[in-house]
């Protein structure tokens, strides 16, 4: 008969976790991926011009497709799904 026997080490549950850092700064690295998006956008931009080929200008569009679908969601997103309601005015003080 066989015999199991538990071996907590081989699920690594017997020994403590490492400590995560405590922060991550991720604020530069966005800052780089804009900069980069952006110039890439400049260059896209500068390029379609009237005397492109159609080819050209259909491609242009295509690769800045996904920047005007993500200016459009966000846009949705702004939008309230109910009407705001009107300021309510403070009635005046009798004298």
């Amino acid at each position: 008969m066989v015999r199991l026997q538990y071996n907590g080490e081989v699920l690594g549950i017997t020994k403590p976790l490492k400590s995560a850092p405590l922060e991550v700064n991720l604020s530069e690295g966005l800052r780089k991926l804009c900069a980069a998006l952006s110039r890439y956008c400049v260059k896209l931009v500068a390029s379609f011009d009237e005397d492109a080929t159609a080819d050209w200008q259909t491609a242009v569009l295509s690769a800045l497709r996904p920047f005007d679908e993500q200016r459009a969601a966000q846009a949705r997103r702004s939008i309230p799904s109910s009407p705001t309601p009107a300021p309510i005015t403070p009635a005046p003080v009798p004298e």
